[in-house]
């Protein structure tokens, strides 16, 4: 998670190692009070030392400590900074300082900071829009995670699965999959009509139908998870899908050679979810989805877990 952005990622040498007691006290305190001056280098100085002291522990004390003494208001600030470095650098902290951490992202939910996160969302450069979305990643964890489509984020995350990037693109899903999840998300009906209204099923279907060059294999992976929960519940959610066309691509994918046991078997599921829909049986005729079905079954080499499914 901890790759070095585009621009120069400067350490101080008191940040190599983790300081206890109150050396790390005085480091916050310190990187504070940068972070609270009018300069523009000293905020992303303290915001880095910041962020080098969370990454190298996960102590919820720690968090809470940084969290109170900047405030919320004070990230809401930083993420509309004229720097673009400061708003990055501003939720890769917040992404720190919400791992494991449900006070913090309910607050953080619920100050406003979500609503600021458009403009990174909207990045044209990549390491800003992914700093964002691990963000976006460890608020739709929470309980709370049905305040994130009150900020339109489902559309947004819908609207990022056009991106050319394969960083982005797995980034993107991840909350996704939380947000369109029953046991993740007490919203994830709303968001799954958002979804398909914004053409979220025709994003990933293109994106799956796109041969040369194939989609990474975690693109394809986390792409077929969203699907599968699409597919869980809603006959309407299916049918969607079905019209979509999402069908073909899926067929193409389980006869892939390409394509690992782990992709198969999670495309396996969606049609399983699929087939429990009478209107799509024509979708399913017409992809021919039953001749690699057959295949699998008949196959030395298919796993006893895929032909069960």
């Amino acid at each position: 998670w901890l790759c070095t952005p585009r621009w120069c990622w400067f350490v101080h040498p008191s940040t190599h190692h983790i300081p206890s007691g109150l050396q790390m006290e005085t480091s916050i305190r310190t990187s504070v009070a940068y972070i609270a001056t009018a300069d523009l280098s000293q905020q992303e100085y303290g915001l880095r030392v910041l962020i080098n002291l969370t990454a190298r522990t996960t102590e919820v004390k720690v968090q809470l400590v940084i969290y109170k003494l900047l405030g919320p208001m004070a990230f809401v600030d930083l993420l509309q900074s004229p720097s673009e470095v400061v708003q990055m650098l501003t939720a890769w902290l917040l992404f720190h300082l919400t791992i494991k951490n449900d006070p913090i992202c309910v607050d953080v939910l619920q100050s406003g900071v979500v609503e600021r996160l458009d403009p990174l969302l909207s990045s044209d450069t990549d390491d800003v829009v992914e700093k964002a979305l691990w963000l976006v990643t460890n608020l739709s964890l929470t309980s709370h995670s049905h305040l994130l489509g009150q900020w339109g984020v489902t559309q947004t995350l819908a609207d990022l699965l056009t991106s050319k990037s394969p960083g982005t693109l797995v980034c993107a899903s991840q909350p996704l999959r939380n947000l369109l999840h029953k046991d993740s998300c007490s919203t994830y009906a709303d968001n799954q009509r958002v979804f398909c209204h914004m053409g979220g099923v025709q994003h990933v279907r293109d994106i799956l139908s796109c041969t040369y060059p194939p989609p990474p294999e975690d693109v394809l992976l986390w792409l077929t998870s969203v699907l599968h929960v699409l597919s869980i519940h809603n006959p309407l959610i299916r049918r969607i899908m079905a019209a979509a066309g999402v069908l073909p691509p899926l067929v193409l994918w389980l006869s892939s050679s390409i394509a690992s046991d782990q992709i198969k078997e999670q495309i396996l599921k969606v049609l399983a979810n699929m087939s429990l829909t009478a209107e799509t049986e024509t979708s399913f005729q017409q992809s021919h989805a039953v001749v690699p079905l057959v295949d699998m079954l008949l196959s030395s080499t298919a796993s006893a877990s895929m032909k069960q499914l």
